[in-house]
C-alpha cells in the first residue's frame, strides 16, 4: 500500500501532463500543417472524401467540426486515463475506500463521461465507412471499457459498503472478504482499465 501512495502523485501527474502535451501537439500540428497526414487529422480516416469537401461547404462545416470535437475526444481519453491510472493505485487492499480514492473514482467517471459524449456527439458524414484496424480495435474495446465503467463503481461502493462491518471475515493477509459483485470489483477494474489503456494505444500506433 505504501508503494501505491508513493506512485500516486507521480502517476498523476504524469499524466496529466501527457494529455496537455498530446493537446499542444495537435494545436501545433493544425496551425503549421506539420503533419497533414496524422490520422486524427485526415479527412479520409474522419469519413470524409477530399472531393467532395472542395464542393460541398456543408461537408466542409461538418468536418471542422467533426475535427474539433475528436481532438477534444483524444485530450480527454489522455485525462481519464491519467485519472484512471491514479484511481487503480489508490485502490484499498481489501479494507474500507479513502477519501483519496472516492475523489479520484468520481473524477474519472466524470472524464470518461465527456470523452464519451465528444465521440458520439461528433457529426458523422453521410455514408461512412470505416478504416483501418485502428479504429476497429478502438471501437471493439469500447464494448469492454464502457460496461467496465458501469460496473467496477457499482461493485466499489458494494465494496466500501460492506468494509464498514468490522466483523467481515478476512483472509490470511488480514484482508477482508467481499460477497456478491463486491468480490469482483479487483478484476472488473483491471479488465476495464487494461481495455480503455488498448483503446487509447490503438489510436496512437497503427495496427
Amino acid at each position: 500500500m505504501k508503494n501505491k501512495k508513493k506512485l500516486l502523485k507521480p502517476a498523476l501527474i504524469l499524466s496529466i501532463a501527457l494529455s496537455f502535451y498530446g493537446q499542444a501537439v495537435l494545436s501545433v500540428e493544425k496551425k503549421i500543417n506539420l503533419n497533414p497526414e496524422r490520422k486524427i487529422m485526415d479527412v479520409n480516416d474522419l469519413g470524409f472524401e477530399a472531393a467532395t469537401l472542395k464542393t460541398d461547404s456543408n461537408e466542409s462545416e461538418l468536418l471542422q467540426v467533426r475535427s474539433s470535437k475528436l481532438q477534444r475526444h483524444q485530450f480527454w481519453g489522455l485525462t481519464t486515463w491519467g485519472l484512471m491510472t491514479a484511481t487503480v493505485l489508490s485502490a484499498p487492499e481489501g479494507g474500507p475506500a479513502s477519501n483519496t480514492h472516492m475523489a479520484l473514482a468520481g473524477l474519472t467517471a466524470l472524464s470518461y463521461a465527456t470523452t464519451a459524449y465528444l465521440s458520439l456527439s461528433a457529426p458523422e458524414p453521410a455514408n461512412r465507412q470505416s478504416k483501418g484496424n485502428s479504429l476497429k480495435i478502438h471501437k471493439i474495446m469500447m464494448w469492454i471499457h464502457l460496461p467496465g465503467m458501469i460496473l467496477t463503481p457499482l461493485a466499489g461502493i458494494e465494496a466500501h459498503r460492506q468494509a464498514q462491518d468490522p466483523n467481515r471475515p478476512r483472509n490470511s493477509e488480514g484482508e477482508m472478504s467481499f460477497d456478491g459483485i463486491a468480490g469482483q470489483k479487483k478484476a472488473l477494474a483491471s479488465m476495464t482499465y487494461a481495455a480503455f489503456t488498448m483503446a487509447m494505444l490503438s489510436m496512437t500506433f497503427d495496427f
